[in-house]
């Protein structure tokens, strides 16, 4: 079964665990990180792995993230926890995985206190994809769960095409790839479309121009807002997808999860999740939507 959880879900698993497993881009939540190292140091077996280059647009930033998981790792490995980067060559670390005895958990940002949507399954088979991918291996399996960025993407353009009413997207980065062209189509096609974008991801280069992506779907009549740190989903009326894989081009083959559903019930509550997030974001500034006809039709 396939449901909502929350970061006090999580933390209430991992005080009873005897096998952990996680994975993730990024680990700065303090209880978190506590609840990890005090699971260790009763007896059970925690497995970390951070990704060794986070990705960030800014060299430095990036840089200070990798010093950041570099000093993750030393402190999880004082409490007894196996933590490790991710390998120097092989796909990159970025989705937001765990492991805690029989149960999986999928996270679409890195694991925050609050604001980000976690999903949870004791479902066979979705245990064992997850254990695969802990183990080095990649399962691509069929239906409504992918493991790998570019699987995830054509999870997420499918719902883009196939869903019912007004359709709703959410991501923090957002470059040409098959999900904005299946906006693209949708929103020409008449369908009203509304997107949240990350606000650093707004503008490329140094001239602080409107990024392209943006610009083709503000100009194809998609509905722009920007959020300071959006989640990543994408809902019709009947059917939604959610993940930790943004709406970008493919680099490589990195570990991204995505999960496509037709459930009332977790379609319902991801939209109204947009919802709120769409009443909080922003118009695109003026003078960037001035490089473009963004539509705003509310």
């Amino acid at each position: 079964m396939l449901a909502l959880g929350t970061s006090r879900t999580l933390l209430k698993a991992l005080g009873a665990a005897r096998t952990v497993w996680f994975g993730t881009s990024l680990l700065g939540t303090r209880p978190l990180v506590n609840a990890l190292e005090a699971a260790a140091e009763r007896g059970a077996r925690v497995h970390v792995r951070l990704e060794r280059r986070p990705y960030a647009r800014d060299p430095a930033e990036a840089q200070a993230m990798a010093g950041e998981n570099v000093a993750t790792v030393r402190e999880l490995r004082r409490h007894g926890v196996d933590a490790r980067l991710s390998p120097l060559r092989g796909p990159s670390q970025h989705a937001k995985l765990a492991l805690v005895d029989g149960t999986a958990f999928f996270d679409d940002r890195n694991w925050p206190v609050r604001g980000d949507t976690i999903l949870v399954t004791n479902a066979p088979r979705d245990v064992a994809r997850v254990r695969a991918v802990f183990a080095g291996r990649h399962d691509p399996g069929a239906g409504r769960l992918a493991l790998r960025k570019d699987e995830a993407l054509t999870l997420e353009a499918s719902v883009a095409r196939r869903a019912h009413g007004d359709l709703c997207v959410e991501t923090e980065s957002v470059g040409r790839c098959g999900v904005v062209d299946a906006l693209l189509a949708r929103a020409r096609s008449g369908g009203r479309v509304r997107a949240i974008v990350g606000e650093r991801d707004i503008y490329q280069g140094s001239a602080g121009r409107l990024n392209p992506a943006v610009r083709a779907l503000g100009a194809a009549g998609v509905e722009v807002r920007v959020a300071a740190a959006p989640g990543k989903l994408c809902a019709g009326d009947d059917l939604a997808w959610v993940g930790s894989a943004n709406a970008t081009r493919q680099r490589g083959e990195s570990s991204d999860w995505g999960v496509r559903t037709g459930s009332r019930n977790l379609v319902s509550a991801l939209r109204d999740r947009f919802e709120r997030a769409w009443s909080a974001a922003s118009p695109v500034p003026a003078a960037v939507a001035s490089q473009s006809v963004l539509s705003d039709r509310r």
